[in-house]
């Protein structure tokens, strides 16, 4: 904090830093310092943070500098806390996944148990003339091979 210059006014703790001959207002050239650990600070955060629509740091941090100084790890705390956007980045539920069919599991011979797709017709250039083809895709359904 002393590379910013800290001075008091009307016993608020202001930072000095190097902007007094921009053309600023008061506020922004010298913010106020709030302390991260503050129960007051928190609230400030977290009524920005819903105001803003549960946006991120550095949307928030952003907003705060113009007025005041809050540390960003303060800013994180208090988000991390935040119930909606910790359900909107949780990870999804996990499924159960269904038991694989006898035909997968069984060994077979190489394509005893068959799936066809089908595709087409895809136009195919050959010379000077188009040509319809069409595409078919025989898998094994124990090793999973595509012929």
């Amino acid at each position: 904090m002393a590379r910013f210059n800290p001075f008091l006014d009307d016993g608020f703790i202001r930072l000095g830093g190097r902007l007094q001959f921009a053309e600023l207002s008061w506020g922004q050239s010298h913010p106020l310092l709030f302390d991260g650990q503050l129960h007051f600070t928190k609230l400030l955060i977290l009524q920005t943070h819903i105001r803003l629509h549960h946006l991120g740091v550095r949307v928030i941090l952003a907003e705060f500098r113009e007025e005041f100084w809050i540390a960003r790890q303060a800013i994180k705390q208090v988000l991390q806390s935040c119930l909606p956007c910790r359900m909107a980045k949780g990870l999804p539920g996990g499924e159960i996944e269904a038991p694989l069919p006898t035909d997968r599991v069984t060994p077979l011979r190489l394509f005893a148990v068959t799936g066809i797709d089908y595709a087409g017709p895809l136009f195919v250039k050959i010379g000077n003339t188009l040509k319809k083809s069409y595409i078919a895709l025989f898998n094994c359904a124990t090793t999973r091979a595509v012929n």
